[in-house]
């Protein structure tokens, strides 16, 4: 993935351009499995849970 977004070697969070961010939240909101902040600096995976009753 560093290297899809061209992200090379030892990268810190305040490295990655702002533009990079935001489209990565961008593309990650449009999925159920991750909840994005407003700001699309933090990232949560969603706990699926399912059960049968018997």
């Amino acid at each position: 993935m560093r290297s899809h977004l061209g992200l090379e070697g030892e990268v810190k969070p305040e490295t990655v351009p702002e533009e990079t961010v935001l489209a990565v939240a961008d593309v990650l909101r449009r999925s159920s499995s991750f909840r994005v902040s407003e700001d699309g600096k933090q990232v949560s995976g969603v706990v699926f849970c399912s059960y049968i009753r018997g």
